[in-house]
């Protein structure tokens, strides 16, 4: 008999020295594979991390079989490690997600389901509950961007800049042939979600968002000190105009 390599979904992640959630995330996600009768895999990109996350990956690859990881040989960076994760990504449905629990993962098959629809799900901290645990800087600062991204590009999202996100594999082709037509793609940047948002609208592709509680990490450091974050708040500004002026251009 032919072996069946179709896959439902696969859940993307990125990894740097996150040793002390990877675990945990893991044996989450296929618990809920195996709670929905997915088949499912999880994408680990590993960008090089020295604390050994990801030796303690491959030992998980014992129990778990449809583990992908790729290690990469130099710490390039959150936007292209995703670019490499959803490259290798083989399911029908692509969730990206963050490994240090602020992505809850009890939202991740509501957000399949949503997907299966055809529709781009992104996950929100500005509905429903609006749980959003972080310091007042980065608060402040996210909640500035995302109302001026509102503001320029009129997504309908409030929360264009969370990363956590759902679409089928062939939608999110869609999406990024047409962006490359202006030398854009989503993954060039960390805040990829503003470029998938923007161009989900031109194609009139119906985006929906998903209440997803924002979670202060219990085990590490953030990845994005104040004056990195200051930097990407400014610069997305200044690319959001940039995507009105391309990608919405009539």
């Amino acid at each position: 008999m032919p072996v069946d390599n179709h896959l439902d979904l696969s859940v993307v992640t990125i990894v740097y020295n996150e040793r002390g959630n990877i675990g945990r995330l893991i044996e989450q996600l296929f618990s809920i594979f195996e709670r929905h009768k997915l088949k499912g895999e999880v994408v680990v990109v590993d960008d090089n991390s020295p604390d050994g996350t990801a030796h303690h990956v491959r030992k998980m690859t014992r129990l778990y079989k449809t583990i992908n990881l790729i290690v990469r040989p130099v710490k390039s960076g959150i936007a292209s490690a995703y670019r490499d994760g959803i490259s290798a990504a083989k399911g029908d449905i692509i969730i990206a997600m963050d490994a240090d629990f602020s992505h809850p993962p009890s939202k991740v098959f509501e957000m399949y389901m949503a997907a299966k629809l055809n529709k781009v799900a992104f996950g929100s901290r500005y509905i429903g509950r609006k749980i959003f645990e972080t310091d007042l800087i980065h608060y402040i600062g996210t909640g500035v961007l995302n109302l001026f991204v509102g503001m320029v590009l009129k997504t309908g999202i409030r929360d264009n800049t969370n990363g956590y996100f759902a679409v089928k594999s062939s939608i999110l082709k869609e999406i990024r042939e047409f962006t490359n037509k202006y030398k854009i793609d989503p993954f060039d940047r960390v805040l990829w979600g503003i470029t998938i948002a923007a161009a989900a609208k031109r194609l009139r592709i119906p985006s929906v968002e998903i209440e997803a509680p924002y979670r202060k990490r219990d085990y590490g450091e953030t990845k994005i000190p104040f004056y990195d974050g200051l930097k990407i708040v400014i610069e997305d500004m200044l690319f959001t105009i940039k995507l009105k002026n391309t990608v919405l251009k009539k």
